[in-house]
């Protein structure tokens, strides 16, 4: 389960996993586990991160 209260470190580690590994897109991740997009990238960017066209979060 991912869920966007959880430790950023955490989080970021996931949805970069789950990215590699069985999703082709921010879309298509957020799809599958009912998120926001626009809610995701928020939360990441408190945290310093940004998606990139590499389809992962990195930090900025």
């Amino acid at each position: 389960m991912l869920k966007l209260s959880m430790e950023p470190a955490v989080m970021v580690s996931l949805i970069n996993m789950k990215l590699r590994n069985q999703f082709s897109s921010l879309n298509e991740l957020c799809a599958f586990y009912e998120l926001s997009k626009a809610e995701l990238l928020q939360t990441v960017a408190k945290y310093g991160y940004v998606y990139t066209k590499e389809n992962q979060l990195k930090a900025i």
